[in-house]
């Protein structure tokens, strides 16, 4: 898939994209371009339990929403609940440690998932409701940081 020489340098390339100088930007840009390609999709995945760069977990859900959106009818139907499974168990264990522009881009794929395979998949209708009880849960667990904000 990727070794661990290329996810340095993947992780460079997603500071820089995300960085103030112009021309390490655009040349970054370039580099990452080919990550828009779908048959990149499981090296972006990966990224997910590789990296612990808040640009590259931004990068790698930010590209996956696309390809998402871009190409919906070329994912399986148990494919896309794999993945929206996945991303809320990632979610569950290390949402608190990410930055927000992190978690938000997460919340936002999820949520795509969610909307696109609304009619598709029974499971994307139950998602809120396991989402309201599973919160529920924890309210009443007494977790101090669900607990201010409900």
């Amino acid at each position: 898939m990727m070794s661990q020489e290329d996810l340095v340098k993947f992780e460079s390339l997603c500071r820089s994209i995300y960085g103030q100088v112009d021309n390490d930007r655009k040349e970054a840009e370039r580099q990452l371009h080919m990550f828009q390609k779908l048959e990149n999709y499981p090296k972006l995945i990966m990224i997910f339990d590789a990296s612990v760069d808040p640009h590259a977990l931004f990068f790698a859900s930010s590209q996956i929403t696309k390809m998402i959106t871009n190409n919906w009818n070329s994912f399986s139907a148990e494919k896309k609940t794999d993945l929206r499974n996945y991303l809320l168990n990632y979610l569950a264990k290390r949402g608190i440690e990410v930055p927000k522009f992190v978690s938000s881009g997460l919340l936002k794929l999820v949520g795509r998932l969610t909307k696109l395979g609304w009619l598709e998949d029974q499971q994307n209708r139950d998602l809120p409701s396991k989402l309201k009880s599973t919160l529920y849960k924890l309210r009443t667990h007494n977790f101090p940081l669900l607990d201010s904000e409900f």
